[in-house]
């Protein structure tokens, strides 16, 4: 079941169930060229280029854009995997949504805008989505204000475990 993310303590208080330090890969999935189906891909970005380099050393961040099974040693090397991405826009939600994902029981329905079944990529493993409903999915190299804001909270929610899990300091 989605949760609705309205505040930033909301989303770090789940991330702080998700994020364990050597355990964790964060994986941003999206089309940069398709308006806010970008969300994954932009906030993956942002938080490499934020980072300290040596945060691979407690957590692996990863831009997959469209193509996540090329990652698959990255899904098969980590037990909790935290994916960001749009969600489908027949899910009918507004604004940044998080759910626990459970292969065995997940429905039929695309819940990203992504043809790759997550279902097996996610196979034993303990998943996170954290997904914006998209408000355009044009060809345009552009992100709605919605998307902009939720990719903040994102951002600093992820920052702010980060600090606190992997002994960084600002």
């Amino acid at each position: 079941m989605y949760k609705k993310i309205n505040r930033e303590d909301e989303l770090v208080e789940i991330l702080e169930k998700f994020i364990l330090p050597k355990k964790t890969a964060i994986i941003g999935l999206g089309n940069e060229l398709r308006c806010d189906d970008a969300f994954g891909v932009l906030v993956a970005n942002a938080l490499q280029k934020i980072l300290p380099p040596h945060i691979g050393n407690c957590v692996k961040i990863v831009t997959a854009s469209t193509n996540p099974e090329a990652f698959l040693d990255v899904f098969d090397s980590y037990e909790n995997i935290i994916v960001l991405d749009t969600l489908a826009p027949s899910l009918n939600n507004k604004g940044l949504m998080a759910t626990e994902l459970d292969p065995e029981s997940m429905e039929e329905y695309r819940l990203t805008t992504h043809s790759v079944s997550l279902e097996k990529l996610i196979s034993g493993k303990k998943t996170l989505l954290i997904g914006i409903n998209a408000s355009c999915l044009d060809y345009e190299i552009k992100i709605s204000l919605q998307t902009a804001m939720a990719m903040s909270m994102v951002i600093r929610s992820v920052y702010k475990v980060l600090l606190s899990r992997c002994n960084l300091t600002e």
